[in-house]
């Protein structure tokens, strides 16, 4: 670096020194040049970054921080609360109260005089809703023991089945602590605490371990009835979301269906993960995902969620100032509803010009796309991979899977979005919230295992308590429906 008593020397000395002088002053300000076109991309990539939230990107609403974020739903013309015709939940009087008491009248209000011994005229009626005070309630069997008179056998009564230890806990208890744990996902140290609120007992961590185990065992028949039912199904969902266990990041997997749940967990995200759960490389229907590229390697037809390419669609819009991705996100969600439309009037699908209509729509929108970024088509370009803006990795997306991006249009049975796997997921998110990660890898498959069956249970329409007493008496109340 020079710095000004040098230059003035140079200057100086004399022609011949003065351009060797300018020549290294710009080769440094040539340099210096770099550094902020460097410096520059590195900041307007991280201020992308900072952007990014949850209306705009796959991003989580839990990563939103206090950002006040833009919803994405359209406003219905309803107002809030009640709608008009609305039949609203009350309490009303019952029929068949558990306990009546009698409140009875001994003296005249206004002059005092006895009228017990008077005829009752009336009835007014008032009734209280309370839960009664509660407590684990000890049954003890005993079973008798007698010596036959004729030959001497000693003969002792027959325990029930499921009573086979000298004290234990009974099934509903059991069933309780598991529908705290892994249906109200509560951690298990304050489902010590509410056991022993609710029912002034105190029952151990161990113990809560125990019975985990051995509702996972009684499971075991359940998720392969489950495992088996997915692979039938015409159409599937699927997404995957990371989990700590023992201290390291896992992730846990769903596939699911309207009215079924399966979760596994694993070390991995990618191939490994989908090969050890071994669904997906064995399904042959119609798969719905956030465009997670290590699917693609598997043979069943493909959905992609158009609910995270709007996002990627909005981000573009706002941050990018592309003009072509606005009427591509409209075009996609007025497909959406038009197939909404012709559901409401039995029709199953379009006709072929509309279809035909739909496609020119999406490939004319696609070119002009193309030349707003200045791009060729990809067999065109140098084998070399350059970085590309978020719309025109967006472009070419849409170009390669337009079929699975427009899924939903060929089949009215195709869903729009993935939020089937999304929410089944969230509640997985809430858990780790809350109880921060799972202590070994058994607590975590003992958890997937029965939150598949409780999750299933749940879409059925089933109370997930009464599912959890019947694993426990060994008759779980899944059924297969295909």
């Amino acid at each position: 670096m020079y710095d000004r008593i040098s230059i003035l020397n140079i200057i100086r000395q004399g022609t011949g020194s003065t351009v060797g002088f300018i020549e290294g002053l710009l080769d440094q300000i040539r340099e210096g040049e770099r550094i902020i076109r460097e410096q520059a991309e590195k900041i307007k990539a991280l201020e992308l970054i900072l952007k990014k939230d949850s209306h705009n990107s796959s991003k989580s609403p839990s990563g939103d921080k206090f950002r006040k974020v833009k919803n994405n739903r359209v406003k219905s013309e309803k107002k809030s609360g009640g709608q008009k015709g609305h039949k609203g939940k009350t309490l009303n009087l019952s029929e068949n109260p558990d306990k009546i008491e009698i409140i009875e009248i001994e003296k005249c209000s206004c002059c005092k005089g006895d009228i017990r011994k008077e005829k009752i005229i009336g009835i007014e009626r008032r009734q209280v809703y309370d839960i009664p005070k509660v407590k684990v309630q000890i049954t003890e069997y005993q079973s008798e023991i007698k010596k036959c008179s004729n030959c001497g056998k000693i003969n002792r009564g027959k325990f029930p089945e499921e009573v086979s230890n000298v004290v234990q806990y009974g099934n509903r208890i059991k069933s309780f602590t598991m529908y705290l744990m892994h249906y109200q996902l509560i951690p298990w140290e304050r489902t010590v605490e509410i056991i022993e609120d609710v029912f002034s007992h105190r029952i151990s961590e161990g113990t809560l371990n125990n019975v985990s185990k051995s509702c996972y065992g009684l499971l075991e028949k359940t998720e392969e009835l489950i495992r088996a039912e997915l692979l039938v199904r015409k159409i599937l969902h699927g997404d995957e979301t990371g989990m700590y266990v023992e201290k390291q990041l896992g992730y846990l997997h769903v596939i699911c269906g309207k009215d079924i749940t399966y979760y596994s967990i694993h070390r991995r995200r990618g191939q490994e993960a989908i090969e050890a759960i071994g669904i997906i490389p064995r399904y042959k229907g119609k798969f719905m995902h956030d465009f997670f590229k290590t699917y693609f390697k598997y043979s069943c037809e493909h959905l992609l969620c158009n609910a995270h390419q709007i996002r990627e669609l909005i981000f573009v819009i706002e941050e990018e100032k592309q003009e072509w991705a606005r009427p591509m996100m409209e075009l996609l969600l007025e497909i959406k509803e038009e197939v909404e439309n012709k559901k409401l009037i039995g029709k199953s699908s379009f006709e072929k010009e509309e279809i035909e209509r739909y496609e020119n729509r999406f490939d004319k929108i696609l070119l002009e796309g193309f030349k707003e970024n200045n791009m060729v088509d990809k067999k065109e370009r140098p084998k070399k991979r350059v970085k590309q803006s978020k719309g025109a990795n967006l472009l070419d997306r849409f170009k390669e899977y337009k079929k699975e991006t427009l899924g939903y249009m060929y089949d009215f049975e195709a869903p729009f979005d993935n939020n089937l796997a999304e929410r089944d997921l969230r509640m997985m998110k809430v858990k780790q919230k809350i109880s921060g990660c799972f202590r070994s890898i058994e607590a975590a498959i003992y958890f997937c295992r029965i939150r598949s069956y409780i999750s299933t249970i749940r879409k059925r329409g089933i109370n997930p308590l009464d599912a959890l007493v019947s694993v426990f008496e060994k008759n779980p109340l899944f059924e297969p429906v295909v």
